[in-house]
């Protein structure tokens, strides 16, 4: 080593080693670095946006740094370090590829995904904000069931998504009936809640063609605003449960060819999954149903749109899963529409 730079080098060298610990000036440099890397990132991006991949900007990259900001290994999260990242989320222009990186941040669990739907409980107009909540109560009972430790989690969002935290908590299927109706009482009684119980008055006066509309718009508006394909299906499951019919299978089927090919694709697949890796009870049923209409010349012009882009998934990516996952579902419930659907993509025989 250089006589002369050893004093520097050992100094960096200290430096380094500090910011790898535990501390919290560890931590502070992490976030500074994450928080610049995030803003020269997007800077980047929009200054090369034609020639850039934006999938890559906001599904993988700025969420891990979101998460770097915000999760320091504590125990919980601190609004003092959510904001400011909210701030620089609103630098992101377009308001799709903003709900992609919230989206996905989380994907390793933990506290990573709690802040994933705190950050969309924040939002002014979170879509579909009722099948999220199901997902955020799923995610967060029975592992914390003590109404104190929720309502540290419940004071970060916002008060109106408090209200339907709590009105959902009685009816979740996480917990017994009883349990969960006094966990709403404690978690009313902590946050400060009040007029509950003439708000859950009000939604139970809404005439059922009235309520079917609202539900299915929610669903509409979930798909419009690209909500991850499991949350979609999951609100489809959850309204088709509520209300199980030949009206509410068909409408369920024409929100989902409205939307683009890629998302009705890739919510079928996620229709027969539970959270807990189980089969949804309804999902095969659903499935067949889809499967029929699908291959039924009524609907040709969805099924030539199902076919071309699986055909060109496999072209840029031999080995993509989705299209044999896709055609497997449709085999599982339709052999006839299965294999008819194979032959026409072209898949190799033992798809």
């Amino acid at each position: 080593m250089i006589p002369d730079k050893r004093e520097a080098l050992t100094s960096l060298h200290k430096k380094v080693q500090q910011s790898k610990g535990a501390t919290e000036t560890a931590r502070a440099q992490k976030r500074a670095f994450a928080r610049l890397s995030f803003i020269l990132e997007l800077l980047h991006y929009y200054k090369n946006r034609n020639t850039e991949a934006s999938e890559s900007l906001y599904a993988q990259l700025l969420p891990v740094l979101v998460e770097q900001m915000v999760v320091t290994g504590s125990s919980g999260l601190d609004e003092k370090l959510i904001a400011p990242t909210e701030r620089l989320l609103a630098f992101i222009i377009n308001q799709d590829h903003r709900q992609m990186v919230v989206n996905n941040i989380g994907k390793s669990g933990g506290l990573a995904t709690t802040l994933k739907y705190v950050l969309r409980f924040r939002m002014e107009n979170p879509p579909q904000p009722g099948p999220l909540m199901q997902e955020f109560i799923k995610h967060l009972i029975p592992a914390q069931k003590a109404a104190t430790a929720l309502a540290v989690i419940l004071r970060l969002i916002r008060p109106e998504m408090q209200k339907l935290f709590v009105q959902s908590v009685k009816t979740t299927d996480r917990l017994p009936r009883a349990e969960g109706e006094a966990l709403a009482k404690a978690l009313q009684t902590e946050l400060g809640l009040t007029g509950m119980d003439l708000e859950a008055k009000a939604l139970t006066s809404i005439p059922p063609e009235m309520e079917k509309q609202i539900a299915w718009e929610n669903i509409k508006e979930l798909i419009s605003k690209r909500a991850d394909p499991a949350v979609i299906a999951t609100a489809i499951r959850d309204r088709l449960h509520r209300k199980y019919d030949a009206d509410e299978l068909k409408q369920s089927w024409m929100v989902l060819i409205e939307a683009d090919v890629i998302t009705l694709i890739k919510t079928f697949c996620q229709i027969p999954y539970l959270p807990d890796g189980s089969t949804d009870e309804i999902a095969r049923n659903v499935m067949e149903t889809y499967a029929i209409r699908l291959t039924h010349e009524k609907y040709a012009a969805t099924y030539q749109k199902v076919v071309n882009s699986l055909k060109s998934m496999l072209k840029a990516n031999p080995g993509n899963a989705l299209p044999f996952n896709f055609v497997a579902l449709i085999k599982w419930v339709d052999p006839d529409a299965g294999k008819k659907l194979s032959d026409d993509v072209q898949l190799p025989a033992a798809a």
